[in-house]
């Protein structure tokens, strides 16, 4: 079961909750902005391909697989909760401003980066898995993030 799906939509989503579901929310080709909402104890919790993404104060915990993952997509991220996850967030192929965030108690990372541009600034990156930030193959803009405490690596 899915919490929300679409296509080829443009939303404006806030103060909901999607709460035990197999995708918490699932989206492609649309324009979204989610704010104050909750997405949590899903398989999936947000997963949008082809999308442009605008998340404000929401919520994204205790997720089986990622808590967001963007792919070919746009994100601007500011002032969200995105914990317990197995990946907090996930960006692939993707372009991001992620601001303001707590990505922490990961089981893996806080943040990856994957063929990504991405500028990551005043996070909180802290007790993940394995690393608070992963970057691969990707370029962007680190800065003044806290990042500790973390499985293996701060920043791989």
């Amino acid at each position: 079961m899915r919490g929300a799906q679409f296509q080829e939509s443009q939303l404006f989503i806030d103060a909901c909750r999607f709460l035990d579901n197999v995708n918490g929310m699932q989206f492609r080709d649309s324009k979204v902005t989610l704010q104050n909402s909750t997405i949590s104890g899903s398989h999936w919790g947000l997963r949008c391909v082809y999308s442009d993404l605008k998340m404000t104060d929401c919520t994204i915990t205790d997720n089986l697989v990622n808590g967001a993952n963007i792919r070919d997509g746009k994100l601007e991220a500011r002032g969200n909760r995105i914990v317990g996850n197995r990946r907090g967030l996930y960006l692939q192929r993707s372009a991001g401003s992620v601001f303001d965030n707590d990505l922490s108690a990961n089981s893996e990372h806080g943040i990856f980066l994957e063929e990504s541009r991405a500028e990551v600034v005043d996070n909180r990156l802290v007790e993940n898995g394995r690393a608070g930030v992963r970057w691969l193959n990707s370029e962007g803009r680190l800065a003044r993030n806290s990042i500790a405490g973390n499985g293996v690596y701060g920043l791989i």
